[in-house]
């Protein structure tokens, strides 16, 4: 079963959910003026892009973020000679493949008998029918062609910013375009991504101003309705995990609880590891098995043999140290514990870099 932790007793903000982020004219000035271009010179191991055609089956789709060990992949509908003239209809991420999934899997009953028991009834053989479904449907059914971020090495810092910020993206395509007039020594296309951004930012924190002097529980605050820890038992099984994850992403509270991922607690409630999609990578009937072991179990096998430790956070920890230890983890949240380890907030990448992106695209 999973609990919602109530806020922190103490140490809690001491600025409003609407403060204004204090940040420097200088620092908004270098959002304009540096371009995409010079970010990904920075990033010196920009690969090229690794995209499916629409044709692809979901279960393809799963093995290849497994195979690259990516969290997205582009898939597009058709192609030429030039790469860059390839149109893209959707950025499909595990995220997205587990709420399909659920819509007609639904981990029901069926699911669930075969998880807990292994009596199968018909749930092996519909998952494999719905692995097999070609990507397009993805596609189509979440509307992703509408939240495909694509920019040129020209485009400004900026503007890469406010895209994925409105767009609620954590990745852009990077294709040149014909006016472009900066000379690539990358791939192209190739992606970009929300921690090429965060290390765009650590690299300039003595430009930032005072916002980086906030607790991160003062982060956590700045969004109007703060990310709620949604947690599960250690002892709870993998699908049942998924289950549990399924329905918060699919539900309207998901925006504002778990932060995309569930904190696997002990019995004192102290967080012990996080679940999030990006688990089911390389799901297919084979594998099902899997689904019916202990959490703990699942995310250690998957990991090689060592479980993978959460990024925690304690309330003094400042901005500065959170987005520093995001990027240098390359994760996607933060979770801000109490002096017992129980998890009383998350503080998302997307979070921290709302607060930089253009007034216009905050949120």
């Amino acid at each position: 079963m999973s609990t919602h932790t109530p806020p922190l007793s103490k140490g809690g903000s001491t600025r409003t959910a609407t403060a204004s982020p204090s940040i420097s004219s200088d620092f908004r000035e270098l959002l304009k003026t540096t371009s995409v271009h010079q970010l990904l010179l920075d990033k010196k191991n920009a690969i090229p892009l690794v995209a499916l055609p629409a044709t692809a089956s979901i279960e393809d789709v799963l093995d290849r973020l497994l195979a690259e060990d990516v969290l997205s992949v582009p898939i597009y509908t058709s192609t030429t000679s030039d790469d860059n003239d390839t149109r893209y209809i959707g950025l499909v991420s595990a995220y997205d493949l587990l709420v399909y999934l659920s819509n007609d899997l639904d981990f029901d009953e069926d699911v669930m008998a075969w998880i807990e028991d292994g009596s199968h009834g018909s749930a092996a053989d519909r998952l494999a029918r719905d692995l097999q479904q070609p990507v397009l449907r993805v596609v189509e059914q979440l509307d992703l062609a509408s939240k495909v971020v694509t920019v040129a090495p020209d485009d400004s810092v900026q503007t890469l910013l406010a895209l994925l910020t409105r767009h609620g993206q954590h990745h852009a395509i990077v294709q040149a375009s014909r006016t472009s007039t900066s000379a690539a020594s990358y791939p192209l296309p190739c992606m970009i991504s929300q921690t090429d951004l965060g290390r765009f930012l650590t690299q300039h924190f003595h430009q930032l101003g005072r916002i980086l002097d906030w607790s991160v529980e003062e982060t956590a605050s700045h969004r109007p309705s703060p990310h709620r820890p949604v947690t599960v038992p250690v002892n709870t099984t993998a699908g049942a995990v998924f289950r549990q994850l399924s329905m918060l992403l699919a539900s309207d509270a998901a925006p504002n609880e778990g932060g995309g991922a569930l904190a696997v607690v002990d019995d004192m409630g102290s967080m012990v590891a996080e679940c999030s999609a990006a688990e089911l990578r390389g799901l297919n009937p084979a594998r099902m098995d899997t689904l019916r072991r202990p959490i703990l179990v699942y995310l250690r096998e998957r990991a090689g043999g060592q479980l993978p430790r959460p990024y925690i956070c304690w309330p003094n920890y400042t901005l500065t140290q959170c987005l520093a230890g995001m990027v240098r983890l390359g994760v996607r949240r933060a979770w801000l514990v109490d002096d017992a380890g129980v998890p009383r907030r998350v503080v998302t990448l997307s979070d921290v870099l709302r607060l930089f992106a253009p007034s216009s695209t905050a949120i």
